[in-house]
């Protein structure tokens, strides 16, 4: 295929075996594996297309329409653009190569196709040259703006949280499912006496929302977190529920390939004091801290300030050193010079047993420039409507605030 070493393979598809098995292949071919978001647009897509320049995509048959939209678009607002090496996954449906042989993807293979070569075809693991070089990009899920290409060296926490080389590396064996259906969960762990589940929020939602038998076993669930961590001790085990959610909230030790973290104010960036009370932004040091924005420089000049890592989270340092995470830095509503969180207020709504989800953001106030209420953090106004999530059941803020702003 002519992939040289440094280049790109983007890969669109859901959690199956040939994703997996393109998170070792790639790599080890010398290219730059970007796996993307299948629950976006194709408007979204081409801009990503458009980025990486990929030499080769990988597509599954479930999402060959959407490339074609994204294609589309690209040959309308784009005159240079090289198109990629199209591969489709097609699995078990024949009526996808029909679909790809209708819209003449000139040269395209399939993924069976290219597992039809001889052992002795010399091909050579290309390693890659340096430690800083990248084997994998993944785009950001867009919470607070547009989503940006996140560069990882091998390896970081993205491409299913890591858990595609680790489990391998374990010698343990991934489940993977297609689609995300409460009953093939459940009964996918009983089958295969699964020991350990790994999902987002909108995941861990669908299953505890199931109306499902209980489990003959235990399964330990493990879903993403920052780059910190809070010994969890056995004492917190008599906490009420409420009081071991909040225990659990809590950051502040780095873990063992994280070099330093702390909160300071982006500006002086002083340390903030551990009084659980001055605000201030979180930032990490370590070698599995990206290593930038694809592309973007000046983003990842200013991401990178002052030698540390600005995540963006507004957060407090507590008298023990552990960090409580208020906000992100563009979701904080500033009225009247206070400081207002808006998860502070979340979690008062949540706490209400009629509320299932809920999002809070500033609407724009000529007089102190943002109200969440007419009594401090008590909200002065109610939209029900459907809210907005990222793939990764993100609640997208920035959606909000426009509804916010269309209110005034």
């Amino acid at each position: 295929m002519n992939v040289s070493n440094g280049e790109i393979v983007a890969a669109l598809g859901p959690n199956i075996p040939e994703i997996y098995e393109l998170h070792f292949a790639v790599p080890m071919a010398g290219a730059v594996f970007s796996p993307l978001n299948i629950h976006q647009d194709s408007t979204a897509l081409a801009a990503q297309f458009k980025l990486l320049e990929a030499k080769v995509i990988f597509i599954d048959y479930q999402f060959l329409n959407l490339v074609i939209e994204a294609f589309e678009i690209l040959v309308k607002t784009c005159t240079d653009f090289e198109f990629p090496l199209v591969v489709l996954m097609l699995e078990t449906d024949p009526d996808a190569k029909t679909a790809a042989d209708d819209h003449q993807f000139l040269g395209y293979k399939t993924y069976d196709s290219l597992l039809n070569v001889e052992n002795n075809s010399g091909f050579e693991i290309l390693r890659p040259k340096g430690e800083f070089d990248p084997i994998s990009i993944v785009f950001t899920s867009g919470t607070t703006g547009e989503p940006k290409g996140v560069v990882h060296i091998p390896m970081y926490h993205c491409n299913g949280w890591c858990f595609t080389w680790s489990t391998a590396a374990l010698g343990g064996t991934n489940i993977c499912l297609r689609t995300y259906d409460s009953k093939f969960i459940f009964d996918a762990i009983v089958e295969y006496n699964v020991t350990n589940l790994g999902g987002a929020t909108p995941v861990l939602s669908l299953i505890a929302n199931a109306n499902q038998n209980p489990l003959p076993f235990k399964v330990n669930i493990m879903t993403g977190g920052p780059g910190t961590v809070y010994p969890w001790w056995p004492e917190y085990g008599s906490f009420s529920l409420q009081q071991q959610a909040k225990t659990k909230a809590l950051h502040g030790l780095n873990h063992m390939l994280m070099a330093a973290v702390d909160v300071k104010d982006p500006v002086t960036m002083e340390s903030v004091p551990f009084d659980g009370f001055t605000l201030g932004e979180g930032m990490f040091r370590g070698n599995t801290v990206t290593k930038g924005y694809y592309k973007e420089p000046e983003k990842t000049e200013v991401a990178f300030m002052g030698g540390w890592f600005h995540t963006g989270d507004i957060a407090v340092r507590h008298p023990d050193g552990s960090i409580e995470v208020k906000d992100r830095k563009l979701d904080l509503i500033v009225s009247g010079g206070k400081k207002i969180s808006t998860v502070d207020v979340e979690a008062v709504l949540f706490s209400h047993p009629a509320v299932f989800e809920a999002g809070v953001v500033g609407k724009p106030d000529k007089v102190v420039g943002e109200t969440v209420s007419a009594g401090y953090m008590v909200p002065e106004t109610v939209v029900f409507d459907d809210l907005p999530f990222t793939s990764t059941g993100k609640l997208k803020k920035a959606v909000l605030r426009e509804r916010a702003k269309a209110l005034v």
